[in-house]
């Protein structure tokens, strides 16, 4: 079940909680300004003053990107049901996790680092396994927090969860 963006939405008899990213959010308008700002120079590029034919191509290609950029990290969802925890979007291929086989869960704000993501999930197994989820820039923290505060909860474990900035 779900309610809104990025809002927690519990369903009591399933037992499935889902998160989404949100547009409305801090990354959201830095995403929205670049859009916009790469939207008018392709603008301009195509006017009537005749610019070259290869600045026409790289301003739209850099735009389409990054059009997919955010529709991808609009498109971002995790979800608990059945004992598993999922990630996917539209261009990321859905990773899962079995939640009892969990012993800790760290959400890492990593700032603007481009290799890991804006805010990274790392699973550790009980093997030692660790799986590292790299998020896209439209999350919001506290609806993160209280997702995976509710998965402690689910688990019965203590001290689960943690997070770091």
């Amino acid at each position: 079940m779900y309610i809104g963006p990025g809002l927690l939405c519990y369903d009591f008899f399933m037992k499935s909680i889902l998160i989404r990213a949100t547009p409305i959010s801090l990354g959201g308008s830095v995403l929205a300004g670049l859009l916009l700002l790469v939207g008018a120079l392709v603008w301009i590029a195509f006017q009537p003053h005749e610019p070259s034919v290869a600045l026409r191509v790289t301003l739209l290609t850099v735009w389409v990107g990054l059009l997919a950029y955010a529709a991808d990290a609009w498109s971002e969802r995790i979800e608990y049901e059945g004992g598993r925890i999922s990630f996917n979007s539209f261009f990321k291929k859905r990773v899962e996790i079995v939640l009892r086989l969990t012993d800790d869960i760290l959400v890492v704000h990593e700032g603007l680092n481009q290799e890991r993501g804006i805010i990274s999930v790392r699973f550790r197994e009980r093997g030692g396994r660790l799986i590292e989820w790299p998020l896209g820039p439209l999350w919001h923290r506290h609806h993160l927090e209280a997702f995976f505060s509710a998965l402690e909860k689910e688990a019965g474990k203590k001290k689960m969860f943690e997070q770091v900035r």
